[in-house]
C-alpha cells in the first residue's frame, strides 16, 4: 500500500502516515505504480549525488532530470540511505532502500 500527494508516492511502511489515509485509489493505479517500480532504469544515484538546480528549490539528477527540493529534503530526513533510479525526464524516479523499490517521485519539467 502506498500513500501519495500526487508528486510523491511512498510505501506506507516507510511513510508511516498518522492517521492513515481514508481515501483509496482504484486498483488500476496500483498496477501503474507497480509497472514503474519494476521498470528498467539507466541511472541510480545516492541522494547526496543530486546537484542543486538552476531553478529555486530544485535538484538535478543524471541527464539534467529535475526533482522537487521539498521531496528531496523530506527523503534526506526520513530515509537518508535511499537511492534514486532514473529512466527519463518523463518517467517517475524510483526511490530505493536496500535494493527494494519503496516509492515514486515525479520529475520536474525543466526548461531547456
Amino acid at each position: 500500500m502506498f500513500v501519495t500527494d500526487g508528486g510523491l508516492a511512498l510505501d506506507v511502511a516507510v511513510a508511516k502516515p498518522e492517521p492513515p489515509p481514508a481515501t483509496s485509489l482504484p486498483i488500476e493505479t496500483g498496477k501503474v505504480f507497480e509497472g514503474h517500480l519494476k521498470a528498467s532504469h539507466s541511472d541510480e544515484i545516492d541522494l547526496a549525488d543530486l546537484k542543486i538546480g538552476e531553478h529555486k528549490n530544485t535538484f538535478v539528477g543524471p541527464r539534467g532530470i529535475g526533482v522537487n527540493g521539498n521531496y528531496v529534503n523530506y527523503l534526506r530526513r526520513t530515509i537518508p540511505k535511499s537511492r534514486l533510479r532514473f529512466r527519463s525526464d518523463r518517467d517517475p524516479v524510483v526511490i530505493v532502500v536496500d535494493n527494494r523499490a519503496v516509492g515514486l517521485l515525479m520529475p520536474l519539467a525543466m526548461a531547456r
